[in-house]
C-alpha cells in the first residue's frame, strides 16, 4: 500500500487492548523513573569527594510472607549497589520483633519497604528517591511501594488482581481476548489467579447472569484494579464498571451475541473495479488496511463495474471514483475504524461504509473519475 496511506491508518489501528496500553503506558514507567533517578543521583556523590571512598549504606528489606506477586525491590536495591556505595544488607519478615520495631518506629503502613541507612547525603540518595521517602540525618525510609502490596492496616494485599476470561468455543470467527492480561501485566498491574471458562459451563453461565454479559469473549477483572487508578480512568476504552466495584472488558471484534447468538463484526467487502483502467492501484491494498484497524472480513467479492452488480452499486450509492470498496454495516463495531472513517467514506442509510477519498491513499495513487 502506499507509505502515505499506512501513516494514516495507522493513526486509529489498533486493537482495543492495544490501545489501552499506548494511553497508560506511561503508569507502566514509574519504576523505570524510580530507578532512573536512584542511578543518576547516586552517579553523582559517591562517598567523600577527597578521600574517594564509597559510601557506606545498609539496606533492611522488610517483607510479608507469603506475598510472591507484590512489589519487587530488587531493581532498587540492585541501582544502589550499582553506584558503587559500599552496601550492606538485611532481610525482616513482618511479625518478627526487630521488623515489628521498625514498623513502629517508622509508620510503615505498607510492605515491602525498604530502611537504608549509613551515609545517606554522601551518597545522595534522599534525592534520587525524593517523595518516595522519608528520612533523618542517617536514615531514609522507602515507604511509597507500587501495588501489588500488603496494606498493614487491614492486613490485606492491594492490587493483586483476578481475571476470568468467558469465550464460546463454537465461535470460532470470535476474536481473542486473552492477549488483555499479558497488557496489564505490562502496564504493571499485578495478576493472581487467572481462570478461563468456556461459555456452556456452570459457572460461565452463573457469571453470565450475574454481570448481566450480553457478549462473548468476555473477561471479568476483580475490584483490585482499583489500585492502578491510572488504568481505570481509561477502562471506557475496553469495557465497563462491574456492579460490584470490578470490571468487565468486552472490546473483542468479532464478538458473540448472546440474545440473537449471531457473531457480530464479520465485515462483508465489496470490491469495485475498473477492468478498463489498467493502471489503477491495486484495491487489494485495502485488505491490509482494514486488517491494521483489526477488522475481519467475513465473506469477499469482487464486481467489474461494468456488469450489472457493479453497475447496480455504482448507482446506488452515486459512486464517483473506482476502485473503491464498500463494507457492510458489520463495520460499525470496530470503534477505531469508526474514528477515522468520516476523513474517507461515508456511512451510507442501510449502514453501508463506502470508502470515497482515494487521495486518502497517497499522491500518486491512480484511480478513475467517473462522469
Amino acid at each position: 500500500m502506499a507509505e502515505e496511506a499506512g501513516k494514516k491508518a495507522n493513526k486509529g489501528m489498533q486493537y482495543a487492548y492495544a490501545m489501552l496500553f499506548t494511553l497508560l503506558l506511561g503508569s507502566s514507567l514509574i519504576n523505570f523513573f524510580l530507578i532512573f533517578g536512584i542511578n543518576s543521583g547516586l552517579s553523582l556523590a559517591q562517598g567523600d569527594p577527597i578521600t574517594s571512598e564509597p559510601a557506606k549504606l545498609s539496606i533492611t528489606l522488610i517483607k510479608a510472607a507469603g506475598c510472591d506477586k507484590c512489589f519487587s525491590t530488587d531493581e532498587i536495591v540492585s541501582a544502589l549497589k550499582a553506584s558503587g556505595a559500599e552496601i550492606t544488607e538485611k532481610t525482616l519478615e513482618f511479625g518478627s520483633t526487630e521488623a515489628d520495631a521498625l514498623i513502629e518506629k517508622y509508620s510503615i503502613e505498607r510492605l515491602p519497604a525498604l530502611v537504608v541507612y549509613g551515609e545517606i547525603e554522601s551518597a545522595n540518595v534522599s534525592s534520587a528517591l525524593g517523595s518516595n521517602s522519608e528520612f533523618d540525618k542517617n536514615t531514609l525510609v522507602l515507604r511509597d511501594v507500587k501495588p501489588p502490596y500488603v496494606d498493614l492496616e487491614s492486613n490485606s494485599t492491594i492490587g493483586l488482581v483476578s481475571i476470568t476470561t468467558i469465550s464460546d468455543s463454537n465461535c470460532e470467527k470470535c476474536a481473542s481476548i486473552s492477549g488483555l492480561q499479558n497488557e496489564l501485566e505490562q502496564l504493571g498491574v499485578g495478576i493472581g489467579d487467572s481462570e478461563e471458562l468456556d461459555a456452556n459451563s456452570e459457572n460461565a453461565q452463573k457469571l453470565i447472569a450475574e454481570y448481566g454479559i450480553d457478549r462473548l469473549p468476555v473477561a471479568i477483572v476483580s475490584k483490585d484494579l482499583n489500585a492502578y487508578p491510572e488504568i481505570t480512568k481509561q477502562w471506557t476504552n475496553v469495557g465497563r464498571p462491574a456492579y460490584n466495584g470490578g470490571y468487565i472488558a468486552d472490546y473483542a471484534v468479532p464478538y458473540l451475541d448472546i440474545e440473537s447468538k449471531s457473531t457480530i463484526g464479520l465485515v462483508n467487502l465489496t470490491k469495485l473495479v475498473d477492468a478498463n483502467c489498467s493502471d489503477c492501484y491495486d484495491v487489494n491494498i485495502h485488505n491490509s488496511v482494514l486488517a491494521r484497524f483489526g477488522v475481519v472480513v467475513g465473506t469477499e467479492v469482487n464486481y467489474d463495474i461494468s456488469s450489472a452488480d457493479g453497475n447496480a452499486l455504482l448507482q446506488k450509492y452515486a459512486i464517483k471514483k473506482i476502485p473503491t470498496i464498500i463494507l457492510s454495516s458489520d463495520a460499525n463495531a470496530y470503534s477505531t475504524l469508526n474514528q477515522v472513517w468520516a476523513d474517507v467514506g461515508t456511512i451510507e442509510a442501510d449502514g453501508a461504509y463506502v470508502f470515497r477519498d482515494l487521495n486518502a491513499l497517497g499522491e500518486d495513487i491512480k484511480f478513475r473519475t467517473l462522469d
